[in-house]
């Protein structure tokens, strides 16, 4: 009897095949071909690559015949698993040959349970050459086994079996209770998510090898913090690791963008998470997970008083156990937190508004306790400016007697930067502060002047001219008569504003600006050149009466945006809204593009531009597609001609633009059109590349000329915008 009455899934036996996006574990593969041990237990939740080291085994492993069985919530029927588990040792052992039936009636019996696995042992034994060499077992995906009788044949299977047997576990959840025994007794070799994570020196390596695949170079030192960004990102999580590795292999531009990788990276992650993990947990722990995700670490006691509950140790230990991305902090074992990705993604499911109300209760809670630094920085966090006010009446002197300067030096430009009138209980000892830390003095409002302090707020609240700046295309910057163009003493003043500019109001320091402007000066003249030079661009806003525009505060500076006008806050949000994939969006304000007029501070030759350079001309080209796609829904194709013209004049190597565009031209029949940029086409893959238009091309080309050759000439673009624009069609320039 093959089955009782099932259909048998050959599936359930058959190795995965090994894809060519599997990132090779050689450490890991060492420890499991190393192992001495009877029992090899991997125990971590999604994302730690436990089927695929272990598919890598079973098809690599030397001297070793692997036997495959991905288990499943079906297979909690006894004799259905000893039927799986039998053809798939025939599957790796042709010649071996066990029938279940004879003991079927019987297995809720010990003895025969125990006399079944005995001549199972015997069979395999007689079909094998086990001399000088053992058996694997592989049972992937163990957490749906929840029958007691299906691990008991485990046991067996280990007790009778261990000479000629390995059995190797792969589970997301709990570790199985029969195992506690060997790994107590380490007689079992056990890997956690800390064994399966990748290392900042295998993320490097990984890098590595890759970047020289896809023709991609860079330095040691851009490798190694490029590394050292995503792996400090995922904490090694290898699902974190394999988005980013995919992330780069699709990369065509050549240029490396940290915060690219890290965006797509958080999408696909969040969609993982959602569809591996989050929408399979009961409900109360989905709530628990996304209100507990504002608190940097949990604790029992935090837990049960933010949420008003009782069981938090029950849940916090539950979540432990099954390895739901909290880790234990040091030594304790009553202080927990999320791993960093799975905690933003939990994030951003909860409003700002509860999101306050939890970090106000965790404040509440502190200030019962003894630590109420931790009551003032969860105060700051949820902007319970009270509540961290009365913290600070218990702590502020204690930290201003300890030193700790630049605690306080965080939390009163916190209360400054958001107009916070002072108690009359910190006025005090941040006077003494900001004397004893040569900050300079500012008068301190007390709580009962708020009123007054308000109204001199909105009285000197004045609105100043802005400069306009046009950061695409040719950088150029004009003062608030928008007729007269800045005027640059020198080239490096030009870069200097450059730069502050793309940092978009954070500060700056001396050294980083050094670095990036006069990297091959010497410190002192270099500091001489930088001081001249921003001389030069305060005495010329001076005589505009620009002199605000260039903030300097604590030996940083920084423009004040406020007083810019620039079009990079709409191509960011544009930008946003790519990332996010919201087309009407981008289609709705498809106007907007054309502020694009050329790559990002265009003539600005430094390297501080060029990797924002690259991300704002990929952008454009993708928002450009998508509002032509949603132009030709719509049957604007004259707008979808210009909209792809300008795509292409920004990267003419695009080819899927060109494919749209003579989708365009064929609906216009317009045939020369379509010839021409054919030609242009071609002729720049064969110079520049030495190959031909892709095969996509080629067909959406040979279509256009097929469908639309009855008419030819060169009026169809224009004739087709006139016709829009008497349709009451929205136009474009670009």
């Amino acid at each position: 009897m093959r089955n009782r009455g099932s259909t048998f899934l050959e599936s359930k036996i058959q190795k995965p095949m090994i894809s060519q996006e599997f990132i090779q574990r050689e450490r890991l593969m060492k420890r499991i071909s190393d192992s001495q041990k009877s029992l090899v237990l991997l125990h971590a939740t999604i994302g730690y690559g436990k089927t695929v080291l272990l598919t890598q085994y079973a098809r690599e492993a030397s001297g070793e015949d692997c036997v495959w069985y991905h288990l499943s919530a079906m297979d909690n029927d006894c004799v259905l698993f000893m039927q799986y588990l039998s053809a798939a040792v025939k599957k790796s052992i042709s010649d071996f040959d066990f029938d279940v039936t004879a003991y079927a009636p019987f297995l809720h019996e010990e003895e025969t349970k125990e006399k079944m696995i005995c001549d199972f042992i015997g069979c395999v034994c007689l079909s094998a050459d086990t001399s000088g060499r053992k058996i694997v077992f592989i049972f992937d995906d163990f957490q749906s086994i929840i029958n007691d009788d299906i691990c008991q044949i485990i046991r067996l299977l280990l007790v009778h079996g261990a000479e000629v047997l390995r059995i190797i576990i792969a589970t997301k959840g709990a570790v199985p209770p029969f195992c506690f025994r060997y790994v107590l007794k380490c007689t079992a070799d056990i890997m956690t998510r800390q064994e399966l994570s990748f290392t900042l020196d295998e993320v490097q390596a990984l890098l590595s090898a890759l970047l020289v695949d896809i023709d991609i170079d860079l330095s040691k030192e851009e490798l190694s913090n490029l590394s050292r960004i995503i792996w400090h990102k995922t904490e090694g999580w290898p699902a974190g690791v394999m988005f980013a590795y995919i992330y780069l292999k699709q990369q065509r531009q050549g240029f490396v963008d940290a915060e690219s990788i890290l965006s797509y990276q958080k999408l696909a992650l969040d969609a993982y998470f959602m569809h591996e993990l989050f929408r399979n947990l009961p409900y109360d722990i989905q709530m628990f997970l996304v209100k507990t995700s504002s608190l940097e670490f949990l604790s029992t006691e935090l837990c049960n008083a933010v949420l008003h509950i009782q069981n938090a140790q029950s849940v916090l230990d539950y979540l432990e156990q099954e390895s739901l991305f909290v880790n234990k902090v040091g030594q304790s074992d009553r202080l927990f937190r999320y791993h960093s990705l799975f905690r933003d993604f939990l994030k951003a499911m909860l409003n700002k508004e509860a999101e306050e109300e939890i970090l106000t209760k965790a404040a509440e809670f502190y200030l019962s306790t003894t630590d109420k630094s931790l009551a003032v920085e969860y105060a700051l966090a949820g902007r319970s400016w009270d509540l961290m006010q009365y913290a600070l009446e218990s702590v502020g002197e204690e930290y201003l007697a300890q030193g700790k300067f630049k605690t306080l030096e965080r939390w009163v430009s916190e209360l400054e930067k958001n107009r916070i009138s002072i108690t009359p209980n910190n006025w005090y000892w941040i006077e003494r502060f900001n004397y004893l830390s040569d900050r300079m003095s500012k008068p301190m409002v007390f709580q009962d002047n708020v009123k007054e302090n308000v109204q001199v707020c909105v009285n000197t609240n004045i609105t100043e001219a802005k400069v306009k700046v046009d950061c695409f295309g040719d950088f150029r910057v004009w003062l608030p008569s928008a007729t007269e163009e800045a005027h640059w003493r020198t080239k490096k003043a030009q870069e200097l504003f450059a730069y502050l500019f793309h940092s978009k109001g954070q500060p700056v320091g001396k050294d980083a600006i050094l670095l990036q402007l006069w990297p091959e000066t010497d410190r002192k003249s270099a500091t001489t050149l930088f001081h001249t030079t921003l001389y030069s661009i305060r005495k010329m806003l001076m005589a505009h009466q620009l002199e605000k525009l260039i903030v300097y505060d604590k030996k940083k500076y920084a423009l004040k945006v406020d007083l810019l006008s620039s079009p990079l806050e709409i191509m960011d949000e544009l930008c946003r809204a790519c990332e996010r994939m919201d087309e009407e969006f981008i289609y709705n304000n498809r106007e907007t593009l054309s502020y694009y007029q050329g790559e990002y501070l265009g003539g600005i030759s430094c390297v501080f531009a060029s990797a924002s350079r690259a991300y704002y001309e990929q952008k454009f080209i993708r928002l450009s597609q998508v509002a032509a796609r949603k132009s030709m829904e719509n049957n604007l194709w004259g707008e979808a001609v210009l909209l792809l013209e300008a795509a292409i004049d920004a990267d003419p190597f695009e080819e899927y633009s060109y494919c749209l565009l003579f989708q365009c031209f064929q609906a216009l029949k317009e045939i020369k059109q379509a010839k021409r940029y054919y030609a242009q086409l071609k002729k720049i893959l064969y110079e520049e590349l030495d190959v031909e238009p892709c095969a996509d091309v080629l067909e959406a080309y040979k279509l256009c000329l097929a469908r639309g050759a009855a008419t030819a000439g060169g009026g169809a673009v224009m004739s087709a915008m006139a016709d829009e624009a008497s349709a009451g069609a929205g136009r474009i320039a670009i």
